[in-house]
């Protein structure tokens, strides 16, 4: 739609017209007309609010098309219009308000206490994946886990780039904003090397980060298997951390590109 600075002709006739025009559009979108409707403004007085009517609508039809969090290039990012109507002084208020998507990534930021992913994934919900058949069946599975809440574990395998890991990550976000829980993605190898030091270097960072591993209500642990296991490294964190989860009955999702054979 053209800005309304654009479209405003000098003549009255033209100028009435152009309004009728900026009208119709303005009622051809059904989310703009219900907020106007909720404003139980007349059409006159829709008429002698339209450029701000039309901010307000250009602004939606941004936000419906949104780039991406990281990618917003409005004047005041991460804000949405909104609208109020005096009808004392016939005045239409529009104000900027926290976006939705804005509040919801702060929120996930603030739910995870590790995540060894893509930071662009935290964003990613069930509902939004691509659902081919193969993936069916796994996302009904999450959903029980999610409706049900109970401590199950998951095994999930697959080649390399399967897109194993943003599943994982997608039902985890899904959980913690179910329940307003913490959860954690962490990356095996990553994880276990970390440890692995601290248990030498710094103990007590070593007994936090192993506490929190081991009590936290959802926990991924991605590429399994991929990381050397000495017998060392096996009997003072991978055993204590999935025996402490499976005793306090808490739900642990594992990702690997092996097979449960294969890993042993």
């Amino acid at each position: 739609m053209k800005k309304i600075i654009n479209t405003l002709p000098d003549n009255n006739e033209n100028f009435e017209k152009t309004i009728n025009v900026l009208l119709n559009e303005l009622k051809s979108d059904e989310e703009i007309y219900r907020s106007i409707k909720e404003q139980n403004m007349t059409v006159k007085e829709v008429k002698e609010n339209i450029a701000r009517l039309i901010e307000y609508k250009e602004d939606h039809d941004y936000c419906k098309n949104c780039p991406g969090i990281d990618k917003c290039q409005k004047q005041f990012p991460h804000f949405a219009k909104s609208i109020r109507f005096d009808k004392q002084i016939n005045y239409l208020y529009v104000n900027n308000v926290a976006c939705d998507k804005y509040m919801e990534k702060i929120k996930i930021d603030s739910l995870y206490e590790r995540f060894d992913a893509p930071n662009d994934w935290k964003g990613t919900r069930l509902n939004s994946l691509d659902l081919s058949n193969v993936r069916r069946p796994l996302v009904k599975t999450f959903i029980n886990i999610l409706n049900n809440n109970t401590g199950q574990w998951l095994y999930l395998s697959g080649n390399k780039k399967c897109g194993k890991s943003i599943i994982l990550v997608s039902f985890a976000t899904e959980y913690a904003l179910k329940y307003n829980v913490n959860v954690a993605v962490v990356n095996s190898q990553s994880i276990v090397k970390q440890l692995s030091s601290e248990i030498f270097n710094d103990k007590e960072s070593f007994l936090n980060d192993l506490s929190m591993l081991s009590n936290v209500p959802l926990l991924v642990l991605d590429g399994f298997g991929n990381e050397a296991i000495s017998e060392f490294n096996r009997d003072n964190i991978i055993f204590p951390l999935l025996s402490n989860r499976s005793d306090n009955n808490l739900i642990t999702l594992i990702g690997s590109d092996l097979s449960l054979d294969e890993v042993g």
